[in-house]
């Protein structure tokens, strides 16, 4: 994989930590429940941590940093479901795609890359 092949990887898997960061955030001020709107924000700060990681790679490479624009359509459709089923499984839906998003993330070795970067100070985290 060239270098710009990774680059464009890197900025789709940052662009999508950042709209699963801004979709817990709307999701957050949505729900009543304090409990639940709080385990939502620790999620959505995770989320916001994960893109971190790709934006270190991304500027690691040379590469700019995307612009990261809102999933509207998720959001919508989050929108709609809160209306009609409860929060939790809507959220456990989200975290469905969490899975896939994984997987793709192992192509490459970009795991490995991830565990080992936990070992030394970052400024992601």
């Amino acid at each position: 994989m060239n270098r710009e092949q990774e680059l464009a990887r890197l900025q789709r898997f940052y662009q999508s930590e950042m709209g699963d960061h801004l979709t817990y955030s709307s999701l957050a001020a949505r729900v009543r429940d304090p409990a639940l709107r709080a385990l939502l924000e620790r999620t959505a700060a995770t989320e916001r941590c994960h893109a971190g990681f790709w934006a270190e790679r991304i500027q690691a490479l040379g590469g700019a940093l995307p612009a990261v624009r809102p999933p509207r359509m998720r959001l919508a459709v989050v929108a709609v479901l809160l209306w009609f089923l409860p929060p939790r499984l809507v959220i456990g839906t989200l975290e469905l795609g969490e899975t896939g998003a994984a997987q793709d993330y192992t192509v490459g070795g970009l795991v490995s890359a991830l565990w080992a970067s936990r070992r030394g100070p970052r400024s992601w985290r």
